[in-house]
């Protein structure tokens, strides 16, 4: 059993929106560079990964608490995911920024690979933190990579929808991705499970779980599908199948950053046979600790009182 495994407070909304809108920027950025349908295509693309990334960035420096001191993260490099990040992120709008000035080919390749590597410096930022089981699971890694290079693919077929009412081929791989991400998620659920997770996440993620395959997967598989058939349907179908993978993605980050990032706690197990709170009828360490502290608080009141 554990004890004080209770929520983290330190990220909010406005770190979560790092990973929300910053690795989708970057699995844009990569899938431009992919399967990017000419100039027509890459160069809304790469204004809207590097926007995406810019959003996510401001809001993790507006979490900070002393916000001018956000230089000090590019001081870190050998040991901090952070620092790494920052670097990378640097190195996408330059390149991003060049393609769509230049327009050099070898120059959306290289946003496209710096867009990957912020993707895996966010999923080993969450990595990094033993403290909280949700995010030190290794299988976090393969999740978080998946879940933005299939929100970037997605954002690629909603502008070429939006620009020529198809998706091409950014629609088939947009399946591969999803399948793939099925996968992650699966094995993330089931590693995190098998881990002795704290109790009240480990009570919501099955029902979380089921919800982010039906709306996140199956729907999407489904109206994929339904792309080919005739427009307007086919239109349509595509359309809500991409939109429903990015808001799927989204809100898997979101409560991956907020709602299931509690802390480890303390695993302090059972009270051996013949300990006087064991005969008192208290069975586990936790338990008495809460007996404890009530008694502290109603005598600490008592003695207010007669003060």
């Amino acid at each position: 059993m554990r004890y004080a495994a209770v929520l983290q407070t330190k990220w909010d909304m406005r770190a979560a929106a790092n990973f929300m809108f910053g690795g989708g920027g970057g699995g844009l950025l990569l899938a431009a560079a992919l399967i990017g349908n000419g100039p027509s295509v890459r160069l809304p693309a790469a204004l809207l990964g590097i926007a995406l990334m810019g959003i996510g960035l401001t809001m993790v420096w507006l979490e900070i608490g002393r916000p001018w001191r956000a230089v000090n993260v590019m001081f870190k490099p050998q040991n901090s995911w952070m620092t790494r990040e920052a670097y990378v992120a640097g190195c996408a709008f330059l390149f991003a920024a060049g393609f769509v000035l230049l327009q050099k080919d070898w120059l959306q390749i290289a946003a496209g690979i710096a867009g990957m590597a912020f993707l895996y410096c966010q999923a080993r930022i969450l990595r990094a933190a033993k403290g909280i089981p949700a995010w030190r699971e290794p299988a976090i890694v393969i999740l978080i990579v998946s879940t933005g290079v299939a929100e970037g693919v997605a954002y690629l077929a909603i502008i070429e929808l939006a620009l020529f009412g198809q998706g091409g081929h950014s629609l088939m791989l947009l399946a591969c991705l999803v399948i793939l991400r099925m996968y992650a998620w699966h094995l993330y659920q089931k590693r995190f499970l098998a881990a002795d997770p704290p109790s009240t996440v480990k009570a919501v993620l099955p029902r979380f779980g089921s919800r982010f395959v039906l709306f996140g997967h199956l729907l999407p598989l489904l109206l994929v599908a339904g792309a080919y058939l005739a427009p307007p349907v086919g239109l349509v179908s595509a359309f809500i199948a991409a939109l429903l993978v990015v808001v799927s993605g989204l809100h898997l980050k979101f409560a991956l950053v907020v709602r299931m990032s509690n802390l480890q706690g303390y695993g302090l197990g059972e009270l051996k046979r013949g300990h006087p709170l064991r005969l008192a009828g208290l069975h586990t360490v936790s338990e008495a600790s809460a007996r404890l502290r009530r008694t502290r608080e109603r005598e600490s009141r008592n003695q207010g009182r007669s003060q």
